[in-house]
């Protein structure tokens, strides 16, 4: 049986961060999820120093220290808790591939965040939801061909 995730979103952000841009060493009390789209990044990490670049994905766990620098990227963020118990099974940071997939989802992640119509939450909680879901189940795990791709789907 599969595992069921309860994310509770707490904040998105889409950044352009210059080369003065930095993450000063501070504790997290929730999960984060950057999404590199342009340029790249230093993170360390719990003591584990890595460089991320443009398609990678960090996810940094609760109760974890981190600080980052930059000499220029775009990126997204989206924070969130889960239930007590749950667990992401997806590594500190990972190559995701091409992004730019998942731009639409972003795109409409930041409309209902930054509008916070009625039902933006529940909105948002479905779009989170649906980024996790591609991010563990649909990472990708080297190039597919695309034809198999589209044969799959009609069989399906």
């Amino acid at each position: 049986m599969e595992t069921l995730l309860h994310p509770e979103m707490i904040y998105f952000v889409t950044k352009q961060c210059s080369r003065e841009w930095k993450l000063d060493n501070n504790w997290t009390s929730f999960h984060s999820l950057v999404f590199i789209m342009e340029g790249s990044a230093d993170y360390e990490v719990d003591g584990h120093y890595f460089h991320a670049q443009s398609g990678d994905v960090i996810l940094i766990e609760p109760g974890s220290l981190r600080n980052a620098t930059t000499r220029g990227m775009s990126c997204v963020g989206i924070d969130f808790q889960l239930l007590k118990g749950e667990k992401l099974d997806l590594p500190l940071v990972f190559s995701y591939g091409n992004l730019e997939e998942l731009n639409l989802i972003f795109l409409d992640l930041k409309f209902e965040w930054l509008q916070k119509k009625p039902g933006f939450m529940l909105k948002s909680q479905a779009l989170l939801m649906l980024l996790l879901h591609k991010l563990i189940y649909e990472r990708k795990e080297g190039p597919k061909n695309a034809h198999v791709e589209v044969m799959k789907r009609y069989i399906m």
